[in-house]
């Protein structure tokens, strides 16, 4: 897999991806989640298990993913 720039997000698509994010967790819906890593875009599927606003980042299949690692989140049908 080649090595890849994190994707630049504007100030709208970050709220728009916040959104989602608090939406997923409410809702308790199933979602894809797309992160950026070691240059590399990593999909991940499954539910959001918490929040930490504070520290900026979720609980996701008992990982921890940082809000600014996030460049798309898509529910799952």
């Amino acid at each position: 897999q080649s090595k890849i720039n994190k994707p630049t997000l504007s100030e709208d698509q970050i709220i728009v991806l916040n959104d989602k994010i608090f939406e997923a967790y409410t809702n308790h819906i199933k979602v894809n989640i797309f992160i950026f890593n070691s240059n590399t875009i990593t999909k991940l599927t499954g539910f959001i298990n918490s929040i930490n606003t504070s520290k900026k980042y979720i609980i996701f299949n008992k990982s921890h993913i940082f809000f600014n690692q996030i460049i798309k989140i898509d529910e799952v049908f």
